[in-house]
């Protein structure tokens, strides 16, 4: 089934088809009805995919995250969120390079002496080695995550029912209740129960899911090679290309002729920056911070309780109830579980297409006007050292040949930059080892300018190439969207796993 950048465009579509002269008056009713409160009908458009997060509470003290799809994410957003987590660490890591980037473009001597004399560089190596230890853990909890995704993710085939390929539905999540069982009846229900016009609008919105899950399924079943019930990771990735192929082609009116667009997919939008997480709750109305939802999630702190509107939780336990029966117990179903579902749908929509946490549309940096030498071979965090192991530093800068008393006077400049590399994936400590001060050298200073902005280079180039890998994994492994000009070939994303091979994904998966 569709996901929701693409069933928010579908949205946008019939809402436009509805109020055309030719639809009639009843259906310019339900079209106004659904732009007047076009938050609850983007709510309803996610129609099941909602309970994907329920139950949204969190595991009590000692428990581990559970193997859903919810539980997944959390233990993303565990990693992502805090102090010392991957959000704030590129934070820091952008603004520390500014800042010297700003301090060499002046060369302001004061201001770098001033960096040592405030113990800026400390705070910096203790931010490093507080986020290098935090890495030491990062490959066991990929392991424990992608152990979830493999395993508590699929269908339920080994335990109630064993060797049944179809489980019977006494064994099925909420999530897959909904999408899979009495689809129809639901939909109805939601529409007959809904009293007052946000109601409606949800129940309208849920409808035009509804449609385009029996539209569209069949085409991504296809795609994929089977239903999410046998193909969950897989129809994943594939709804990931196929919604960054929509959103590009509908904000651009692009045409196409045979695989190739007009516009041409480098001038489309990336989704990776949408922000789509203000599309489906107001950030007038309900301002979230998404450092504060993971920090809470991390402490496992309850969620907000009141972003969806007075009466809604207990209209949409009515209608569970008039078509499934009683909910079960510990299923979340209630309507503080439902607004923790809805809070948790925007934070993953925050993650995937803010640009906040990686970035999105990265700019390459220009190479300074000093002579810097030649670009090295592998300037790549993704590429490892063949003796160490270690993912390969950026090079020396050496301009201008050597400058008598280097070594006295760049201490302070190449511990903060070695610091720096190592927030970007570690074990560089041989930059970060370099002593000595500012002081008494100034004779040498002035000849230090030069090699320090060749440093700062190579070290942007370095973060560049970093994010834009990371960009690309969480592409592969479904928790990012792929760059719009990415959908027609893309050189780049298998040497990431050590493949020479011209990825061609955006057209195989999005043409049907």
């Amino acid at each position: 089934m569709p996901r929701i950048a693409t069933k928010f465009e579908i949205l946008g579509l019939v809402i436009a088809e509805l109020k055309k002269p030719a639809a009639g008056a009843p259906l310019h009713a339900i079209a106004q009805k659904m732009e007047d409160h076009i938050q609850m009908a983007r709510l309803g458009v996610i129609g099941p995919a909602l309970a994907d997060f329920l139950p949204s509470e969190p595991p009590g003290p000692g428990e581990p995250m559970p193997e859903t799809y919810a539980g997944v994410w959390k233990t993303l957003f565990t990693f992502v969120g805090g102090e010392q987590g991957l959000f704030a660490t590129l934070k820091d890591l952008r603004e520390i390079v500014d800042k010297l980037q700003n301090i060499a473009d002046k060369e302001d001597w004061d201001a770098l002496q001033k960096l040592q004399d405030d113990g800026e560089d400390q705070q910096i190596k203790e931010k490093a080695d507080n986020f290098m230890a935090m890495i030491q853990g990062i490959q066991d909890e990929a392991k424990n995550i992608a152990e979830m995704i493999g395993n508590g993710l699929r269908p339920n085939v080994d335990t109630k029912s064993p060797g049944d390929p179809v489980p019977g539905p006494e064994t099925w999540t909420i999530r897959d209740l909904i999408h899979w069982k009495k689809t129809g009846q639901f939909a109805k229900t939601l529409i007959d129960k809904a009293t007052g016009d946000e109601q409606l609008a949800y129940a309208y919105g849920w409808l035009v899911g509804y449609t385009a899950h029996v539209c569209a399924s069949p085409f991504l079943n296809s795609a994929a090679g089977g239903p999410s019930r046998t193909q969950w990771s897989r129809q994943r990735f594939v709804r990931n290309y196929v919604d960054a192929w929509v959103h590009g082609f509908y904000q651009t009116g692009a045409s196409m002729m045979g695989d190739d667009p007009t516009p041409p997919y480098a001038s489309w939008p990336d989704l990776c920056e949408a922000n789509l997480q203000d599309q489906l709750i107001d950030p007038g109305k309900h301002p979230l911070d998404p450092l504060d939802l993971m920090t809470w999630i991390k402490v496992r702190k309850p969620l907000p309780t009141d972003v969806l509107p007075p009466g809604f939780g207990k209209y949409w336990v009515e209608c569970f109830t008039a078509v499934y029966g009683p909910p079960p117990p510990g299923g979340g179903i209630t309507p503080d579980g439902l607004n923790g579902a809805c809070v948790l749908t925007w934070l993953v929509l925050w993650f995937m297409t803010s640009g906040d946490v990686v970035g999105c549309n990265l700019v390459e940096p220009m190479q300074p006007p000093d002579n810097c030498g030649d670009s090295p071979q592998e300037l790549d965090p993704f590429q490892k050292d063949p003796e160490t192991g270690n993912p390969t530093p950026p090079p020396d800068a050496n301009p201008n040949g050597d400058v008598d008393g280097l070594s006295a006077v760049c201490g302070i400049f190449f511990a903060v930059v070695g610091v720096i590399i190592s927030l970007m994936g570690g074990g560089f400590a041989g930059l970060s080892t370099f002593v000595g001060g500012v002081a008494g050298v100034n004779s040498a200073k002035d000849a230090l300018w030069p090699k320090w902005r060749c440093q700062l280079f190579w070290l942007r180039k370095y973060i560049f190439n970093g994010l834009t890998g990371l960009h690309k994994l969480l592409a592969i492994s479904g928790f990012g969207y792929p760059d719009a000009e990415e959908l027609g070939e893309d050189p780049i994303t298998m040497t990431l796993l050590g493949v020479e091979h011209s990825w061609k994904a955006g057209k195989s998966l999005t043409m049907s």
